[in-house]
């Protein structure tokens, strides 16, 4: 026992040494570059690089945290399984930029209502108009519309019956410039939904409506006064 101690002690010795050494050399090319460092450049110099390598160093760490943050706000905002962190897992939303049904979902009887929110899956067998349009964010627009497009699909004359021509829907002259005819009643509202939620909180209601009818971004028209009087 008493000699392993004093092999642990010339051990410690040793590395003391080597550590008072090697602290010796780092002062000692600490010193040397200090005074070529003061020799080679002016007072002002020094501060120049000194004052750019802080920023550099601010600018370096603020875009690194700024990758992550975004890597993990896509993550949240696009992936479409919980995202597991240890032993957490956080749920995740969805966003669907507008989905048209598919043939599969038309046979089945289910529809999926995307206008840029959340998924919500609705019995296509069992909705009336109203209720369609009553289920779409700006349903209470879409109805006076409708209303103004096509006395709600029931004028004998009018852009709804050229699509009905062709065997397809359109009761709110959304696209006529276009030529635009759904297949569906259903496809039709979240068309208009969605066009007005892009421009409603843009531009105002008032506005919005000229544009639909117009064309052009102006904030009075003859369309929006008759919405106005419904």
């Amino acid at each position: 026992m008493y000699v392993n101690l004093i092999y642990i002690m010339k051990i410690k010795k040793i590395f003391n040494k080597i550590n008072i050494k090697t602290d010796y050399y780092k002062e000692m090319v600490r010193i040397k570059l200090d005074v070529w460092y003061k020799n080679k450049f002016t007072p002002q110099e020094r501060y120049l690089y000194y004052t750019t390598f802080k920023v550099s160093k601010y600018l370096i760490t603020f875009f690194v945290i700024l990758y992550f943050f975004l890597t993990f706000f896509m993550l949240l905002e696009f992936n479409t399984s919980p995202l597991k962190i240890g032993s957490l897992n956080i749920p995740v939303r969805v966003k669907v930029h507008y989905l048209l049904p598919t043939i599969e979902e038309k046979s089945t009887g289910s529809l999926l209502q995307n206008t840029d929110r959340d998924v919500n899956i609705m019995s296509e067998s069992t909705l009336t108009k109203e209720q369609v349009i009553s289920n779409a964010k700006y349903g209470y627009i879409i109805d006076k519309i409708w209303l103004l497009e096509s006395t709600r699909g029931t004028a004998e004359s009018g852009y709804h019956k050229d699509c009905e021509s062709i065997g397809k829907t359109n009761e709110f002259g959304y696209g006529v410039y276009q030529g635009l005819c759904y297949n569906t009643f259903e496809e039709s509202v979240y068309a208009v939904d969605e066009w007005l939620a892009e421009y409603i909180p843009k531009i105002g209601l008032n506005s919005t409506l000229c544009l639909y009818n117009t064309g052009k971004t102006i904030e009075s028209c003859n369309y929006a006064k008759n919405y106005r009087n419904l």
